[in-house]
């Protein structure tokens, strides 16, 4: 029964995080069980930078494994553009709820016969766009 506890509050922390939209008003990104690209996103908001680029890669020698590899390249955010990134497992892919925001960059990511994917998307916005 302590198992099915802590499950059903895990799944209901993820139906949240899938739910609640981000703010238009923040750039953002959201990543799931990939340390690499968190702490790069914390890295570029705490400095007050936007990537520039972003690479999402599948190494080969992860060989019939998905074990991606994210990267990005940053600037300092000059002309206050709202940005989110996205890189995580899943089923399908997420937009941004700011409909301003272009898409810079996409990759979906899979291994073959294991039936995961991995989504990588930057979306930047037009210049003045991010308030805070």
């Amino acid at each position: 029964m302590k198992y099915r506890t802590i499950g059903i509050k895990a799944l209901a922390v993820s139906a949240l995080m899938l739910l609640a939209p981000l703010s238009p008003s923040q750039a953002a990104g959201y990543t799931e069980d990939h340390r690499g690209a968190v702490k790069q996103i914390r890295k570029m908001l705490k400095k007050g930078q936007i990537p520039t680029s972003m690479k999402c890669a599948n190494p080969k020698s992860a060989g019939n494994f998905l074990k991606p590899e994210v990267a990005f390249k940053a600037a300092p955010n000059k002309d206050k553009r709202d940005w989110r990134a996205f890189a995580y497992y899943g089923q399908g892919e997420w937009f941004p709820m700011d409909k301003k925001l272009k898409k810079r960059y996409k990759k979906v990511l899979s291994a073959p016969g294991s039936g995961r994917r991995f989504y990588c998307t930057l979306w930047i916005g037009p210049k003045g766009s991010l308030r805070r």
